[in-house]
């Protein structure tokens, strides 16, 4: 085993250069897997442990019945709404039996303001509280300065200190519901153990000034410490009795109940992350199977002299294996230091990219060491276990051949299975879009087998198809690289697979995204009728002051000005709602798309229903039963339309805004839409706009431009994340390239010496990578294409009525991986073309 070990460690330093691109794959390939690892670990950082340190003491707390519950859209804390509770709860939890201490909980709105701008970016929720007293029911700490003590003092957690570069005894200013309030920082706060609490900016005031200035007309939440010795369930169970109103939970599920809030909406981009780590993985794993078969059939005959001087199979198939495993342990431990620097470089394209989703520290668990160890070794050796196995057959007698090859021939029973699966994928596409069945859309997985195992076939084809055209175009020299191709298609099938995966995916996202903001982009440029819009500071929340509909209103020139307002909801039926409040007139700004009944009758008291409200739409002149935090509407439906509204929510259902204060007080305006008579009443808006934080000017143009930055957003990371498979299949390329010249010297020497020069040499090796390259693209090009087809002929419904193809984003796309393969080429090119004629004749 000693010896077989040294062979293997000197057959892995001997062909050092012939498995250097092998190993750049593997530490690529890792690296990439290591670093959406440590980024999916680090969205959710330590929130678990935060929430569970700062809410340690916690016994039990009492809420209010949960109206809504969002469902956290990616990086987004996942919200609930609940009823407030009635005024004597706090008492009455006091007085029983067990209780040690209690607190009231009231939150709402609120976003810190510094020499006039709004600080805090991000999917954060801003959010202002009552400083709670005792401090075994406050989840946060004084860290610097005191509590605050009277109505102008704001206490501020750290972490949005310091992105603000406030500190104790600043003026700021804090935006609520209620208006613009001047404060002085009295203090600097932490949430347990961490500088704020997971996806939340916070700021803290005393009760009085929380009631006030957050417009809280009720308690949300009663907190409590039990006395020691006494019993859990018993005390919960006399708190229940005396309730009128709410829920008591315990504190462990109230925990857990914080902690999903905060997991939840990142599950989805967890998994986004590692699917993409998993592609990477799968495009190394191909160059690695290319190299070891190549590397392993060039060696035959030495590992034949193994066999006649007296090694058995199972010797050299260790050998070979154990220079795989070298190369893995290497290449792997390479890669997870790679991997380790790689994840501040995504989060910082995450950041580039508009969805600043991480807030806390970089996590490195142990369990993704383990994955990026275990995938690694296991990959690289995997891959060359076929080939070790092939090796491991030759007989001695192989020892006196000149040269081997791998095998480069497929069978009938592969290139038929491959063909028909290929065949069902495409035709369960076609299926789910003309029936519209989603389930059919399963059947699409069966394009990726049939890739791998019809791939040699495609490739024969398809440089036999380009032959002609590449002859008339590159001469003898272009004609010899197709016909190179065909030699052995597995080899080139293979090598393109990964520049095919790459492709398809950067395709298939690019053409969602486009058809989602150009549809986006299209109803709203038929609904908006005004000339200005006025946005929220935040995609997360509304967060425009009430009062400058009024001021703006004011204004000269200013013909016509309404606003929208939104709140969470829950229908009878238990369906999630979100509640639009809108002034009289709306329609003359924002046009709804009404089908049936008049906006005019809401000002009477009634709802207007969207026609994509979940559960059943209810028809007109039905009662809808509307839950909210301060009350519960009950409405006839009085009309009913079928356009999405503006802004980071869709009203589901539609009531004027009085309506709708009457059931939830402390709202802001999400939008205010607003015409005006001349460029000079434009340039005062602007102007009142500029002095109201928490709120941001746009014209039509460049609202209706801006339509779809969020979905631009995540575009970009999605070109982030694949830029780096495609450069593992470039590199797969170049690795193939090499290896399969090393294996012509001989042809290349004799073209050489019947008068092919250098040029032309080098020539043959580019056309053939840009063919590969050109059919590694187009492939994943059509796929994308195709599958986005499918998708959303068949989920897209009316929101998505078809695909918009990105032609010029997807041109450079496949234009870029042709140009990178022709460019991975340009090394091994030239160094064929340098080979000397007569050692490249000799073999050597």
């Amino acid at each position: 085993m000693k010896q077989l070990m040294s062979i293997s460690v000197k057959n892995a330093l001997a062909h050092r250069s012939r498995f250097s691109l092998t190993m750049t794959a593997v530490v690529l390939s890792v690296a990439f897997l290591t670093a959406t690892l440590i980024l999916a670990d680090s969205l959710t950082g330590s929130a678990e442990s935060d929430i569970a340190t700062a809410n340690a003491d916690l016994a039990f707390v009492v809420e209010g019945d949960l109206v809504a519950q969002g469902d956290g859209g990616p990086g987004e804390a996942l919200e609930r709404a609940t009823e407030s509770l009635s005024p004597g709860t706090l008492d009455l939890v006091a007085a029983v039996d067990g209780v040690a201490e209690t607190a009231p909980e009231v939150t709402g709105f609120a976003k810190l303001v510094a020499d006039g701008e709004a600080v805090g970016a991000g999917t954060a929720l801003d959010v202002g509280r009552n400083w709670i007293d005792p401090p075994s029911l406050n989840p946060f700490s004084i860290a610097e300065g005191s509590a605050p003590a009277g109505p102008d003092d704001v206490v501020v957690n750290s972490a949005l200190a310091g992105e603000g570069g406030i500190a104790v005894g600043d003026a700021v200013q804090v935006l609520t519901a209620t208006g613009l309030w001047d404060m002085t920082v009295s203090g600097l706060a932490d949430f347990g153990p961490s500088t704020s609490a997971p996806l939340q900016r916070t700021l803290m005031f005393d009760d009085a000034t929380t009631a006030a200035i957050l417009d809280e007309v009720g308690l949300e939440r009663v907190r409590a410490t039990l006395d020691p010795g006494a019993d859990l369930d018993t005390v919960i169970a006399a708190v229940e009795g005396g309730l009128a109103d709410g829920v008591v939970i315990d504190g462990a599920a109230h925990i857990a109940t914080q902690q999903n809030a905060i997991t939840t909406p990142f599950t989805f981009l967890s998994l986004f992350l590692v699917a993409f780590a998993g592609i990477a993985t799968v495009a190394g794993a191909t160059i690695i199977v290319n190299t070891f078969a190549i590397a392993i059939a060039q060696r035959r005959r030495e590992l034949a002299l193994m066999r006649a001087v007296g090694a058995t199979r199972s010797d050299v198939l260790r050998a070979v294996i154990g220079e795989a495993a070298i190369i893995a342990i290497v290449a792997t431990a390479a890669g997870i230091a790679l991997g380790l620097l790689g994840a501040g470089g995504l989060r910082a394209a995450m950041d580039t990219a508009g969805l600043s989703f991480i807030d806390g520290p970089t996590v490195v668990s142990l369990r993704t060491v383990i994955i990026a160890v275990g995938v690694g070794l296991l990959v690289t050796v995997g891959s060359a276990w076929a080939p070790a196995r092939s090796a491991a057959g030759a007989a001695p007698v192989e020892a006196l051949r000149e040269a081997s090859t791998e095998p480069g021939g497929v069978g009938r029973w592969r290139t038929s299975i491959g063909l028909g699966a290929l065949a069902g994928g495409v035709a369960s596409l076609i299926a789910a879009a003309t029936q519209t069945n989603a389930l059919l859309l399963t059947g699409g997985v069966l394009l990726v087998p049939g890739l791998i195992m019809a791939g040699p076939k495609l490739v024969e084809v398809t440089a036999s198809m380009m032959r002609p055209a590449l002859s008339r175009f590159a001469g003898v020299q272009g004609s010899m690289a197709a016909t190179n191709l065909t030699r052995n298609p597995r080899r080139s099938a293979s090598t393109s697979l990964g520049l095919t995966l790459g492709v398809a995916m950067v395709g298939f996202f690019s053409i969602l995204a486009s058809s989602f903001t150009a549809s986006l982009t299209s109803t709203l440029d038929e609904s908006l009728q005004a000339d200005l819009v006025i946005a929220s500071a935040t995609t997360e929340a509304a967060t425009i002051d009430p009062g400058l509909v009024d001021r703006i209103a004011q204004i000269d020139g200013v013909t016509n000005v309404g606003s929208l307002t939104l709140a969470d909801a829950s229908t009878a039926d238990g369906s999630v709602a979100t509640v639009g409040g809108v002034d009289p007139g709306i329609e003359a700004l924002f046009d709804f798309g009404v089908v049936e009944g008049s906006f005019d009758a809401l000002a009477d008291g009634g709802v207007a229903v969207w026609t994509g409200a979940e559960g059943t739409v209810p028809a007109m002149g039905e009662t809808v039963e509307l839950a909210l935090e301060d009350g519960t509407l009950v409405l006839p439906v009085v009309a009913v339309f079928d356009d999405v509204t503006p802004g980071f929510d869709e009203a589901s259902h539609v009531v004027d805004a009085t309506v709708l204060a009457s059931a939830q007080s402390g709202l802001l305006d999400a939008n205010v839409f607003v015409t005006v008579a001349d460029d000079a009443a434009t340039e005062s808006v602007r102007a009142a706009v500029a002095a109201t934080p928490g709120s941001l000017f746009e014209t039509r143009a460049s609202y209706l431009a801006n339509a779809g930055s969020e979905i631009d957003a995540i575009r970009n990371l999605v070109y982030a994340l694949l830029a780096l498979t495609i450069v593992i299949a470039v590199v797969g390329v170049a690795n193939t390239t090499a290896l399969s010249i090393s294996e012509r010297v001989r042809e290349l020497g004799l073209l050489r010496a019947v008068g092919t020069t250098e040029r032309g040499v080098r020539q043959i090796v580019r056309y053939e990578a840009a063919v590969l390259a050109a059919a590694g693209a187009l492939t994943g090009l059509g796929l994308a294409i195709g599958g986005s087809w499918a998708l959303v002929a068949t989920v897209g419904g009316a929101e998505l009525p078809g695909i918009t193809i990105p032609w010029v984003a997807l041109t450079v796309i496949c234009a870029g991986s042709i140009a990178a393969g022709v460019a991975a080429a340009a090394v091994p090119a030239w160094r064929a073309s340098k080979t000397p004629t007569l050692a490249a004749i000799a073999g050597r």
